[in-house]
């Protein structure tokens, strides 16, 4: 039996997972959203830009929905992501050189519309650390390149499978990696890490990035790392939701700022936040010994 809101809300997201989208399918269950990457590349253009935004969007305005984010490829592809497509960019990038170009009678872009561009495609992917206050898992099978890997490096968490690779492949393209990968890896896998992986472009196989803290775990297939991503998902959902949220942006924030700014930033929250109603809910399930019921309230 559903409430009468909560019935709407489940016609809603089979609504939005039917008719809106098209490159990434989303679900929720048990407080889980899961967000599909859902093509067989899975390339970065304006679609799937547009509806990754979209999908926040939908975690943002149905906020008790959903208690953790995992972010996957489908089992149909073997690409977490391939990249930025290219051609569909073909415009901005002034067709990328050569001897057709150089006789193309064409004027370029003016820089400004690439600048505006290169910002929303940065907004989009990191809003999955600065906009979205629950944990996003990503459930990674196959190979991340590019833009894919731009979008990992906000992620809370990194699973994958054995036979992925990651590769920061803009050097190879002739690009500046711009997404967020070099400023986020540094504090990821280390400086030094952070440099081959830019300088080389080269791919860097799942032992290697488990080795690098790039990867939390690696399984040997797809059925083990489902299993594994949807139990951690389970016991974060299983938690206040206030408790997570908040703990995910002292985590952020002190990655940010001096240990004394995230003492006081910490003594803060606690202050306004600490006496809300799941923790008395938790305090009280403890004294009965029950299961707690989280109402995600102050």
């Amino acid at each position: 039996w559903l409430a009468p809101e909560a019935e709407n809300a489940h016609h809603f997201r089979e609504k939005n997972m039917t008719t809106t989208f098209k490159q990434i399918a989303l679900t929720t269950k048990n407080y889980i959203t899961t967000i599909t990457l859902n093509t067989k590349y899975n390339l970065f253009n304006p679609t799937l830009f547009s509806e990754l935004s979209s999908a926040v969007h939908h975690v943002q305005n149905n906020p008790n929905d959903t208690r953790v984010i995992v972010l996957q490829n489908s089992a149909n592809s073997q690409f977490f992501s391939a990249g930025l497509d290219l051609k569909a960019y073909a415009s901005l990038f002034g067709g990328g050189g050569g001897s057709a170009q150089n006789d193309s009678t064409t004027p370029p872009p003016p820089k400004g519309d690439l600048m505006r561009t290169i910002q929303e495609m940065q907004d989009t992917v990191k809003q999955f650390r600065t906009k979205v206050d629950v944990p996003v898992l990503a459930s990674i099978d196959g190979n991340v390149i590019g833009a894919g890997l731009d979008l990992i490096s906000f992620c809370d968490m990194r699973f994958a499978t054995k036979r992925s690779t990651v590769s920061l492949r803009e050097t190879k393209m002739g690009i500046v990696a711009d997404l967020g990968s070099i400023q986020r890896l540094a504090n990821v896998v280390g400086n030094g890490r952070m440099r081959l992986m830019a300088f080389t472009g080269n791919d860097f196989d799942a032992n290697w990035c488990k080795e690098a803290h790039l990867f939390d775990e690696v399984y040997q297939d797809r059925q083990s790392l489902e299993m594994h991503v949807q139990q951690v998902a389970s016991d974060i959902a299983s938690n206040s939701p206030l408790t997570v949220q908040g703990t995910k942006r002292m985590i952020n924030f002190s990655e940010d700022h001096t240990l004394e700014q995230s003492l006081e930033m910490v003594r803060v929250w606690n202050s306004a936040f600490l006496k809300s109603e799941d923790l008395r809910e938790a305090v009280m399930s403890f004294l009965q010994k029950r299961k707690p019921q989280f109402r995600n309230r102050f």
